[in-house]
């Protein structure tokens, strides 16, 4: 890939990517439902039952004109203790029909965080395969400021499907890593367009 088009990339993805606090659209007002204990898309044919020990987090309001992103949920660990495990779920639209190698597009997403704030945010681990749910993805650890980070990422019905896990510590975060195990995706063909539209 050359530098200019890594560039490119880069600026589409720090403008997409959603970084741990901030809103996201919402899905189309019949495609998911939050319950107590499972989450279900059904445009996306993704369901979560929460693991336990583990609870919902209220999404935020989102933020007129964003259409390229949709923060599904977000779990944190439902105890008394200082870890603040948390995990979030999200979904990306990309630029292009033709999506990028995995591995960089896994890279593009951790380096666009680290940019954010240089000084607080880096990477530990690069970009490395891992199964989970029985599909492959991708894992990046980062930390930012005194938090530790890992970004998961896959493709799956023409959308980038991007986790965060974060924790206080890197051994918390493998914690708020295994909360994800629980994702079950259906068949990998898209069946409908899961974004509002953008007019």
């Amino acid at each position: 890939m050359s530098l200019l088009r890594a560039i490119i990339l880069t600026g589409f993805f720090l403008s997409a990517v959603h970084v741990v606090g901030q809103d996201a659209i919402p899905p189309k007002p019949d495609a998911a439902s939050n319950g107590d204990e499972t989450y279900s898309n059904d445009c996306l044919g993704l369901v979560y039952h929460l693991p336990d020990g583990w609870k919902f987090a209220k999404i935020p309001q989102a933020k007129a004109g964003q259409t390229n992103q949709e923060k599904l949920f977000e779990v944190k660990r439902n105890s008394a203790t200082a870890s603040g495990e948390s995990l979030e779920l999200n979904v990306l639209q990309t630029p292009t029909l033709k999506h990028p190698i995995l591995e960089r597009l896994t890279i593009l997403l951790a380096l666009s965080l680290v940019h954010l704030d240089g000084a607080n945010n880096k990477i530990t681990r690069d970009a490395y395969p891992v199964t989970i749910a029985g599909r492959s993805f991708y894992r990046s650890d980062l930390k930012q400021g005194q938090r530790a980070l890992s970004l998961f990422v896959t493709w799956y019905r023409g959308y980038a499907v991007v986790a965060w896990a974060s924790a206080v510590s890197p051994q918390d975060v493998e914690d708020a890593t295994n909360a994800l195990r629980p994702l079950s995706f259906g068949e990998d063909k898209r069946t409908a367009e899961c974004f509002e539209s953008a007019k």
